[in-house]
């Protein structure tokens, strides 16, 4: 004991400088911190249709589109058409805008006179009523222009900005919503698509970090006081929490990462787990202090040390060793917030460690103290000794009410639903939401499928099996709009043949007649109208499916028959677009999510194990983890919150912490049994000491992570409800069934005879 009160005396300052130097450079490096809003680098590089969404990116161009969406009792009056043509050259001349769709750069392809004539669809603004009349019908027969730029009832328009690629959406966005403030009009403006998607998030991501962040510190703070009426013991572990915040976000732009949409999650899972260490120092501490007598304050700190140390290390490797499961995960920002988190709790697990003991030691031993811990969370108190005493005389009962909780747990399971539709990021009633629902409505849907044909374009055996295809699939909910050069074929046939006449409406028989519909059409209009929809040689083309509903699982019925498809006729080589990059995640989740969970749980299990030196230890400190997570998904079932990119986090995040109070609970039931005490008197002592440190640990945990009820993006509440729900299942779990089954099973390693064969 002398020598260790010796080292903190002789170490203080050392240790101290260095954790503020330590501290002070992460603060220089967070500086360099950068914001990544791009919904596509959250997946691997190399999943298959990210890369086959790449390819046909740059062949065919960016899908990635701006809209502008203008609403207006009847868009055809002569001020709103003069702004959407306004907005639209605007919009052309911004720097990384490729072309833009609108009612004003629309064309009409019609036939005079046996030849093909490409029109502007609105060649002059309407100044009388017949005018609008006739426009009106004009636009109504043109499929180039009818739901694709302008509402069936014409109260809405819209103005399409496609994007080069690599360009910059942040830019672009700030840009065209300058424009749009420097075109005012009577007109109700909305702005969706990736670019709008992306500034947005971004926004809130900021939001969500300035607010949330403090409030979770000032919670602790109010939660940290309530419990202990310390300022020593309130600061230090504030401290501590403080500077493993830093020390996480510093790590970002150290390893070359961005913060996201997940990444907000790191800082406030530092809040809930860095604090726990100090936590239960302090709580020893002031135990010490009440109980012991001891005048000394150096004395009570070298003692918390040497009883403490052991177990808040491995508790801390443990908790690491959860967390890291993330690593299995498939998508990127997961991965780095397992790494970064994981790093900064064992930041923190060193600093309780040492800069606590070596900042305690400079304080002098307070006589007024004692006394006034006794009183405080009386509550917390009765209801620990109420459970103590009837806790080992109600063991079956206690173990049928778990199994119970199970069974429901299970079947509530079976209704959990995978959804990774990213539009879901933002709740119903904001701006993006409403944009998205305007496009699904009237112009087709706001997310695609891509598939590419390869062969010879110009064939109509080519032509007629896209057809063919789009009969079979525009009939299946959430298909909203489909195009490719088939519809283009069909479109130049109704302009060069009369109803009568056999090729009205069709594709051309031969691939002659298919060249020349496409060399009339050049005589008055620009080949790279289609250069989306086909390339330079013919040799690719592009089936773009629009969807209108891009919820997963009609995301998925939809795939399953693009699939059945494409396995039939080889010439669809590739498959891709948003929706299937984000539905090939959503099968995904599953095998990522239950991987994660079996990997840290046996490796939870295994490092138990060998810090108890028994097997009976693993399945012990596993029985809480298995009962929080299986009413984690009960809930997730029950209340309809669906298995989405943020909750499919949860289980590795609530076992980092759910076994750290299975270990300490141990620990102190194992200390007590081996001074000679019952199992009965240890499960009582045990829970009215260690356990109101658990509970209270349990309480600090939720309130920090808790405030991510409060987060702009739905997925980030229902994370913290079922953080919430899980943490106190799993806190419940080792004051209750671990106790029961020590009683009911004395396990050796935690025997009185144990402490012999293990030395």
């Amino acid at each position: 004991m002398q020598k260790l009160k010796n080292a903190i005396i002789n170490f203080r300052w050392p240790i101290i400088i260095v954790f503020v130097l330590a501290t002070l450079f992460m603060v220089w490096k967070m500086t360099n911190v950068k914001i990544d809003t791009d919904t596509m680098n959250i997946l691997p590089d190399t999943m298959p249709s990210r890369v086959d969404s790449k390819k046909i990116e740059n062949t065919f161009g960016s899908t990635d589109v701006l809209m502008y969406i203008l609403q207006a009792e009847d868009i055809l009056n002569e001020k709103t058409l003069q702004r959407v043509d306004n907005l639209a050259r605007a919009f052309k001349k911004v720097d990384g805008v490729k072309k833009v769709i609108s009612l004003s750069t629309s064309k009409d392809i019609k036939g005079e006179n046996g030849s093909m004539v490409v029109a502007p669809a609105v060649i002059r603004i309407p100044s009388n009523p017949v005018e609008k009349e006739a426009l009106r019908k004009s636009l109504k027969d043109n499929e180039l222009v009818n739901k694709m730029v302008v509402s069936e009832d014409f109260k809405a328009t819209a103005i399409i900005v496609t994007l080069k690629v690599g360009a910059d959406y942040k830019q672009i966005y700030e840009e065209t919503e300058k424009i749009v403030a420097d075109n005012p009009g009577d007109e109700k403006v909305s702005s969706g698509g990736l670019p709008a998607f992306q500034a947005r998030i971004q926004k809130d991501i900021v939001k969500d970090m300035s607010v949330l962040l403090p409030l979770a510190l000032i919670i602790m703070l109010v939660v940290l006081y309530g419990f202990f009426r310390a300022k020593r013991s309130v600061l230090l572990p504030f401290f501590v929490v403080m500077i493993s915040i830093i020390f996480g976000m510093g790590l970002l732009p150290i390893l070359g990462w961005k913060i996201t949409m997940l990444t907000l999650i790191m800082p406030i899972m530092v809040v809930a787990y860095a604090n726990n260490y100090g936590i239960y120092l302090m709580a020893r501490y002031h135990e010490l202090n009440k109980l012991d007598g001891e005048k000394d304050n150096i004395t009570i700190v070298a003692k918390v040390l040497k009883g403490l140390a052991s177990p808040i290390f491995f508790t801390g490797l443990i908790t690491i060793s959860g967390i890291l499961g993330l690593l299995t995960h498939i998508m990127v920002p997961a991965q780095q917030v397992g790494v970064t988190a994981a790093l900064a709790i064992g930041f923190s697990v060193l600093a309780s460690l040492a800069f606590i003991p070596a900042a305690l030691s400079l304080f002098k031993l307070p006589e007024s103290e004692r006394e006034k811990k006794i009183k405080t969370w009386i509550w917390l108190d009765k209801s620990l000794a109420w459970t103590s005493k009837h806790i080992t005389g109600h063991t079956h009962q206690i173990l049928w009410i778990a199994a119970i909780v199970v069974v429901l747990g299970l079947a509530g399971s079976y209704f959990v639903k995978i959804d990774t539709n990213m539009e879901h990021m933002f709740p119903p009633n904001h701006p993006i939401s409403k944009c998205y629902k305007l496009i699904d409505t009237y112009f087709g849907g706001a997310q695609n499928i891509s598939l590419v044909f390869e062969g010879d374009i110009k064939d109509p055996k080519m032509l007629r099996a896209m057809d063919e295809y789009k009969q079979e699939l525009i009939k299946m909910p959430g298909v909203g709009n489909i195009m490719s050069m088939s519809d283009v074929m069909k479109i130049m046939s109704r302009a060069l043949n009369d109803k009568s006449e056999p090729g009205y409406n069709k594709i051309p028989d031969s691939r002659e007649a298919v060249a020349q519909y496409l060399e009339l059409y050049s005589m008055s209009g620009d080949p790279d109208d289609f250069e989306q929809l086909v390339d330079f040689d013919f040799h690719k083309a592009h089936f773009n499916i629009r969807l209108n509903d891009g919820s997963t699982p009609v995301v998925n019925k939809i795939m399953k028959k693009v699939r059945e498809i494409a396995k039939n006729d080889p010439r669809i080589t590739m498959i891709g677009g948003y929706s299937v990059v984000f539905a090939e995640l959503g099968e995904t989740l599953i095998e990522g999510q239950t991987s994660s969970i079996l990997i840290a749980l046996a490796v939870i299990m295994l490092l138990v194990m060998l810090l108890f030196r028994s097997g009976t230890a693993g399945f012990l400190s596993a029985a809480p983890l298995v009962l929080s997570i299986i009413a984690g998904l009960g809930v997730m079932g029950i209340f309809n919150i669906n298995l989405d990119i943020a909750t499919t986090l949860i289980a590795s995040i609530v076992m980092g912490t759910g076994v750290d109070f299975t270990v300490q609970y141990l620990w102190k039931y194992r200390e007590l049994r081996r001074e000679g005490m019952s199992p009965e008197t240890a499960v009582s002592r045990t829970l009215i000491g260690t356990g109101r440190a658990i509970a209270f640990n349990a309480i600090c945990v939720v309130s920090g992570f808790g405030v991510l009820v409060f987060s702009s993006m739905p997925p980030l509440r229902h994370l913290a409800i079922l953080f919430t729900v899980m943490t106190m299942t799993c806190m419940l779990g080792t004051l209750i069934i671990v106790p029961v089954l020590c009683v009911l099973l004395r396990p050796k390693f935690l025997e009185p005879q144990a402490k012999l064969n293990q030395k």
